[in-house]
C-alpha cells in the first residue's frame, strides 16, 4: 500500500489491482480487521484511494460519480445525467462497499491487466454459491472491457454461454436502482456476457498525427447499449481498460502513467 500511496497520480495498474483485491478479500472475511489495516490512508486522493480510507475509518462517502448536470446540446442548456468515467466510478463504487463482495469481477487475470473468460465466469459463480442477487455494474463493465476475447473461441462460447445463462445475477447501478430494460424487466449479466462475447468492443484505427489524444469517442456495442457508457471526451488511462487493444489504448497516456505501467 505504501507504493500506491506515494504516488502523484492514479494509474490502476497491476499493483494497484492488485492491492484493491487484497483489500477485497480481507473485507468481506474480516471487515473490521480490514479497517485496522488501511485506516492510514492518506487524505490526499492523488493515489486514487482516498474512498477507501473514508471506508475504513467510517467515514460518510459523499461522492457520487453520477450526477444530473446541464448540458449544451448545441442549441440550448438542458439537464441530463452525466454518467462517470469508468475506471474512477468502479472505484469510487467499490471503495465503499469493499466488503460486500465475495471477489472482484475487473480483478486482472494475468500481468498485462487481462481477463480470462474462465476467470469472470467462476467469479459469478462464487456470486451465486455465496447467495448474492446482483454485481456492480461498473465492476462488470471492466471486467468485460479487460476480457481477453482473442483468446476465447467458438467451443468457448457454447460452453460458458450455458453456463452464463444459468446464473441470475442481477446488475445494481451507483445509483442503487437495479439495470432494467425499456419494459422494466430487469436485465442479468450472464445475458450481457452471452451478447458481449459475439458482440465485443473492436479497437479502433490509430493513425499517427491524426488519431486524437484528448477526444477519445468509442462505438459502445449493440451487446451494452443498456449500460451506462463512461467514456468521455479522453480517457488517459484507457490502456487499463483495453488491455489487450494495441496502439489505439495509449493515445492519451501521460508520461507519469506511462512510467507506472511500464508499456511506452
Amino acid at each position: 500500500m505504501a507504493v500506491i500511496s506515494e504516488r502523484k497520480e492514479c494509474v490502476e495498474d497491476i499493483t494497484f489491482e492488485r492491492l484493491i483485491a487484497m483489500a477485497n478479500n480481507i473485507a468481506y472475511k474480516n471487515p473490521d480487521e480490514a479497517k485496522m489495516s488501511l485506516a492510514g490512508i492518506s487524505n490526499n486522493d492523488s493515489s486514487g484511494i482516498l474512498a477507501l480510507g473514508i471506508w475504513a475509518k467510517n467515514l460518510k462517502n459523499n461522492i457520487y460519480p453520477d450526477r444530473m448536470r446541464e448540458v449544451w446540446d448545441g442549441e440550448k442548456q438542458v439537464l441530463k445525467i452525466v454518467y462517470g468515467e469508468l475506471l474512477y466510478t468502479r472505484n469510487i463504487v467499490l471503495f465503499a462497499s469493499i466488503d460486500k463482495w465475495p471477489c472482484l469481477l475487473s480483478t486482472p487475470s494475468y500481468e498485462d491487466l487481462s481477463i480470462g473468460l474462465s476467470d469472470l465466469v467462476n467469479r459469478l459463480l462464487i456470486y451465486k454459491n455465496e447467495n448474492l442477487s446482483y454485481v456492480s455494474e461498473p465492476d462488470l463493465q471492466l471486467a468485460l472491457t479487460r476480457l481477453d476475447i482473442d483468446s476465447v473461441t467458438e467451443k468457448d462460447v457454447k460452453e460458458y454461454s450455458e453456463k452464463l445463462n444459468d446464473i441470475n445475477l442481477k446488475i445494481l447501478l451507483p445509483s442503487g436502482e437495479l439495470l432494467q430494460d425499456e419494459y422494466g424487466n430487469d436485465i442479468l449479466a450472464g445475458e450481457i456476457i452471452v451478447e458481449y462475447l459475439k458482440d465485443p468492443y473492436i479497437e479502433p484505427e490509430f493513425t499517427p498525427g491524426k488519431t486524437s489524444s484528448w477526444k477519445v469517442e468509442l462505438d459502445m456495442p449493440k451487446s451494452l447499449k443498456a449500460l451506462p457508457n463512461r467514456f468521455s471526451y479522453s480517457n488517459d488511462s484507457m490502456f487499463s481498460v483495453f488491455p489487450t487493444w494495441g496502439d489505439y489504448a495509449l493515445t492519451a497516456v501521460h508520461r507519469d502513467c506511462e512510467v507506472y505501467h511500464g508499456q511506452v
